[in-house]
C-alpha cells in the first residue's frame, strides 16, 4: 500500500484541452496526488464484533472514503463490505468499522546473481556475503569447486523475518552499527519517502499545446517536463515492489536549483520524519537539503550529479552516480585487470581540469600497477596540443595491444584525433578509451570508432538488446504511451535498489549496503566511503564499445572481433 502526497502550487481551474501527453502527466500529477492531504489519526477504539476486532472510526469533515483506506492499510471493498451504504455516501459523524488487519508480512531476501570476478574463490565469495560455501552449493546444484571469472553463480537471501502486522510508528532504530545484525534486520511497517524534483511548474504555461510546432517539440525542449520521465521511473519501480510487500508514504516536491525555495520548503514539519530523500537534482540545493538530513539522520540520494563533493562529512548521503574520481578510478582497474601487459598512452590536452582528471587517473593506475608488480614508468603520457599526432605514434607497439586512454573532449578534437586513428589502424592494435559525450558527435563516422575499438566509460549504459530493457520499454510504452528516456532508467534503478534496502533492511540499510543485491537497467551499485565521516560513492563504471554498429557491455563481450583490413 502506498501513500501519496504532494506539495506543489495547484493550476487554476481553468486550463485549455491538453492534447501533449507530458502535459497530461503533469496535471495527473497534481491532481491525483492530493495537494492538501490532511493526515487521518487512526482511531484507538477497538470493539471486537461477530469474533472480529474492527476500529471504530468517526468520520470528520473532510475525510472521504479513499483516504480512510489509504489510513488503515486496508482496500475500499474492505471498508464497504462491513459497513453497507457507504459506498454510495458518508457524512461527518458517522462511524465506521474498520477491520483490524493481523496478516504476518514476510520479508524475505531473494538469491540474486554474483559475477565472478578474477581471483574470486567460492570462498571468498562466501564470505564477502556473510554466508558459508554450503549456502552456495543449496542454490547451485552441480557446481565445480573451481570458478571462472565472470561465471555467474547464485547467491542465497541469509535470513527470512517473519512479523506480525501492528500500530509500529514510531519504532526506534538502534544505529548503533555493531549491534545491527542484517540477518534479522528492524523494520518498520511503511516508511516516508521525499521525492524532491525540478518539475518547474511555475513554467508551465510557457507550453502552448495549441502551438504549430507542438508536434516536433521534444520533452527535452521544456523545462517542466524534463525530469517527468524520472518520476515515472519510480513509480514503476514501486508498482513491482509493492508486490513484494514494501509499504510508504511518497511526498513530492517540486525542487529545483533555487536555494531560498529549498529551505522554505524544509520547513514543511513532515520531512524531519522522512526515511529517505531522492534528491534535490542540483548542488546547491543539494547541499542545503544534506545539512538538513544529516541534523535529522536521514539518508539522502544524490540522483544524477557526478560531483563528489556532496560526500564529504555528511554519512547519510550516496551518490548514484559514481563521481568523475570514482569513474577514472574505476577505469584503472578496468585497465589493467584487463590488459595487464600491454602499453598505456594518455592523451590529453593542456588544460586544467584535464590536468586534474590525469592526476587523478595517474594515481590510480601506480596503484593498480604496483598490484600486478609493474613500474610506474610502464605508461606515457602524451600532451596532444603540444606535441601532435606524431608522438602518439611514437610510442606505439607493432606487436602488443595499444591501450590509449583519452582525457580529452570536444567535437573538433575528437573529429580530428579519431580520423588520425583510424588511418594507422592497420598498422597497429589498438584499443580507445574516451568519455560518453563522443558518442553524441554526429559527423564521425561510426565506422571509424568501430575501426579503432572505441571503448566508452560512463555512470550509465542501456543495452537495447538485454531481454529485462526491452520488458521495461515495452510496459512502458503501455503505461505512458512514449519512450522511456535515460530519467527514466535512472528513475527506476534508483527506487529498486534504495526502496529494495529499505524492505529488507529498514532505516540502517547503510550497515548491510553490499547484500542489496538486485538486477538494474542502466548501471549497478556497488557503494564504498572513503572514510567514516564521508557519504558512499557508487563505484560502478559501465564500460561499453561499438561492435556491429551497436553498443555491447564489455564485461559480458570481453572479446574483441578481428577487424578485416582495409584494401
Amino acid at each position: 500500500m502506498f501513500f501519496y502526497f504532494i506539495n506543489l502550487k495547484l493550476f487554476p481551474r481553468t486550463f485549455p484541452k491538453m492534447k501533449f501527453r507530458l502535459l497530461t502527466v503533469i496535471f495527473s500529477l497534481v491532481f491525483f496526488i492530493s495537494a492538501q492531504s490532511q493526515d487521518i489519526k487512526k482511531s484507538t477504539v477497538i470493539e471486537k464484533i461477530d469474533g472480529k476486532e474492527y476500529y471504530i472510526h468517526t468520520i470528520k469533515k473532510g475525510e472521504s472514503l479513499w483516504k480512510i483506506a489509504l489510513a488503515y492499510s486496508v482496500s475500499l471493498e474492505e471498508i464497504t463490505a462491513v459497513n453497507p451504504g457507504s459506498e454510495k455516501k458518508i457524512k461527518s459523524g458517522q462511524k465506521l468499522k474498520i477491520p483490524v488487519k493481523k496478516t504476518e508480512i514476510k520479508h524475505t531476501v531473494e538469491a540474486f546473481d554474483h559475477k565472478v570476478e578474477k581471483g574470486e574463490s567460492l570462498s571468498s565469495i562466501a564470505k564477502k556475503y556473510f554466508i558459508t560455501v554450503e549456502d552456495i552449493y543449496k542454490v547451485n546444484l552441480g557446481i565445480a569447486d573451481k570458478i571462472k571469472p565472470d561465471q555467474l553463480i547464485k547467491i542465497p537471501g541469509k535470513t527470512t523475518v517473519n512479523r506480525n502486522q501492528a500500530n509500529n510508528d514510531s519504532l526506534s532504530i538502534n544505529a548503533d552499527s555493531a549491534k545491527y545484525k542484517c540477518g534479522t534486520p528492524k523494520l518498520l511497517e511503511s516508511y516516508n519517502i521525499a521525492l524532491m524534483i525540478p518539475f518547474y511548474l511555475d513554467n508551465i504555461y510557457q507550453i502552448d499545446p495549441e502551438a504549430p510546432d507542438i508536434k516536433e517539440k521534444d520533452a527535452s525542449d521544456y523545462t517542466s517536463l524534463t525530469f517527468v520521465q524520472y518520476y515515472e521511473g519510480i513509480l514503476m519501480a514501486l508498482d513491482s515492489l509493492k508486490k513484494k510487500g514494501f509499504s510508504a508514504k511518497i511526498f513530492v516536491y517540486d525542487v529545483d536549483e533555487d536555494t531560498a525555495t529549498t529551505i522554505k520548503i524544509l520547513q514543511n514539519p513532515e520531512l524531519s520524519k522522512m526515511h529517505l530523500i531522492i534528491g534535490p537534482f542540483f548542488e546547491g540545493s543539494l547541499k542545503v537539503v544534506s545539512r538538513f538530513a544529516k541534523k535529522y539522520n536521514i539518508k539522502v540520494v544524490d540522483p544524477v550529479s557526478t560531483d563528489e563533493n556532496i560526500l564529504k562529512g555528511n554519512s547519510n548521503v550516496f551518490k548514484a552516480s559514481p563521481s568523475i574520481g570514482m569513474q577514472l578510478k574505476q577505469l584503472a582497474v578496468y585497465i589493467v585487470g584487463r590488459y595487464a601487459n600491454s602499453p598505456v598512452i594518455i592523451v590529453y590536452n593542456n588544460i586544467d581540469n584535464e590536468k586534474e582528471y590525469l592526476k587523478i587517473f595517474k594515481t590510480a593506475l601506480n596503484s593498480e600497477l604496483k598490484k600486478v608488480g609493474k613500474k610506474d614508468s610502464s605508461y606515457k603520457e602524451v600532451i596532444y596540443n603540444q606535441s601532435g599526432f606524431s608522438e602518439i605514434e611514437k610510442y606505439l607497439s607493432g606487436t602488443d595491444t595499444n591501450i590509449i586512454v583519452t582525457l580529452s573532449n570536444g567535437e573538433i578534437f575528437v573529429t580530428n584525433y579519431v580520423s588520425n586513428l583510424d588511418k594507422i589502424y592497420d598498422k597497429y592494435k589498438l584499443v580507445v578509451f574516451g568519455p560518453p559525450s563522443w558518442k553524441n558527435f554526429d559527423n564521425i563516422e561510426t565506422e571509424y570508432f568501430q575501426d579503432i575499438n572505441l571503448h566508452l566509460f560512463s555512470s550509465s549504459f542501456v543495452d537495447y538488446t538485454d531481454e529485462n530493457i526491452k520488458r521495461f520499454i515495452q510496459s512502458f510504452r503501455n503505461q505512458y504511451k512514449t519512450e522511456p528516456d535515460k530519467y527514466a532508467f535512472q528513475g527506476f534503478d534508483v527506487a529498486m535498489f534504495f526502496f529494495t534496502a529499505l524492505n529488507n533492511f529498514g532505516v540502517n540499510f547503510d550497515k548491510c549496503i553490499d547484500k542489496v543485491g538486485g538486477t538494474y537497467l542502466q548501471s549497478d551499485y556497488k557503494f564504498l566511503k572513503s572514510s567514516k565521516k564521508d557519504g558512499y560513492d557508487n563505484t560502478y563504471l559501465n564500460i561499453y564499445r561499438y561492435e556491429g554498429y551497436n553498443f555491447v557491455d564489455v564485461r559480458l563481450h570481453p572479446k574483441i572481433k578481428e577487424k578485416v583490413k582495409k584494401k
